[in-house]
């Protein structure tokens, strides 16, 4: 037996046909004609002095030879692909840096990252969660979240979203007497953040006359109050879109009362000095699409 080695085609040929026991499905795999796959047997066989293949029925089966070489062949190719694997240059992964506010981050923004990360797997997103606002250009920042009145220095700020304020708590912190009268929502503990709106804007938007306000406690973060709230620790005026989510999964209910036009709005903040990467306009473009689906209802009541 010749120690030379048969042409890569005719061995792929043989290999392909002997896994799908079908010359058809081999010429389909390979991208060839049915008649090529056919040739390029013969010629195997012929220079092997083997029979590798017969016909049984209208298909193929393996000689005893055929058995032998098949799976090694097989093993044989499998190696060469992770040999080609090896030496070729790893896609890639491109990175995307986005400054958020905790608060938007944890009870917004989470959520929703597996879809873009599933539509984009080869962004690496790095997520810089911080109460202060950074200066995009020095800190290599792409695209910022900020909550504010968009009027930043030095920057493009697009508006995102607005939203509204309003008054929610834990079913568990509430039990089976939900308020219904502002009197009683504010003999409750009340809690809040230190954004502009307050609880005595509330009161106003209520027909509520001066009152002497229940303890109150006052967050610094807007993602904590929500938590505080969640957690059953009191009544609490809040941000619309920080408590999207759980007022959808039942962890907080809307009570009674006005809502407020919020103080701000939230937008998207890009370098304007520098040109938008590839990655920030992919992300740019998702946000703004998961801004429009559609959002649960906040089931907004009057005062009885």
């Amino acid at each position: 037996m010749t120690n030379k080695i048969p042409p890569l085609p005719a061995l792929r040929a043989f290999e392909s046909a002997a896994r799908h026991l079908s010359l058809r499905r081999a010429a389909e795999e390979l991208h060839v004609t049915h008649g090529a796959i056919s040739h390029q047997i013969k010629f195997l066989q012929e220079s092997l002095g083997v029979e590798l293949l017969q016909r049984v029925g209208r298909g193929v089966g393996l000689t005893h030879a055929g058995q032998q070489l098949a799976p090694k062949l097989t093993d044989v190719f499998k190696q060469l692909v992770r040999a080609m694997e090896e030496v070729q240059p790893k896609p890639a992964r491109r990175t995307l840096r986005v400054s958020v506010l905790p608060s938007f981050a944890a009870k917004w923004l989470l959520a929703r990252l597996p879809r873009f990360m599933a539509l984009h797997p080869h962004i690496e997103l790095t997520l810089d969660a911080s109460l202060t606002v950074v200066d995009l250009q020095r800190e290599g920042v792409d695209v910022a979240l900020r909550y504010g009145a968009g009027d930043w220095p030095g920057v493009q700020a697009e508006k995102l979203m607005d939203e509204d304020m309003l008054v929610v708590a834990s079913p568990h912190y509430l039990g089976p007497l939900v308020p219904t009268r502002a009197a009683d929502i504010l003999a409750k503990t009340l809690l809040r953040d230190n954004a502009a709106v307050t609880w005595q804007d509330w009161c106003n938007a209520a027909g509520v006359g001066p009152v002497a306000l229940n303890s109150a406690i006052v967050f610094n973060d807007a993602g904590l109050l929500v938590q505080a709230a969640v957690e059953g620790q009191g009544v609490a005026l809040v941000r619309s879109v920080l408590v999207q989510d759980d007022l959808a999964a039942g962890r907080l209910m809307r009570l009674p009362g006005p809502v407020l036009a919020a103080a701000y709005s939230y937008y998207l903040v890009t370098p304007r000095h520098r040109e938008l990467s590839d990655n920030a306009q992919v992300f740019l473009a998702w946000i703004k699409a998961e801004v429009r689906q559609p959002t649960p209802s906040t089931g907004a009541h009057r005062l009885g």
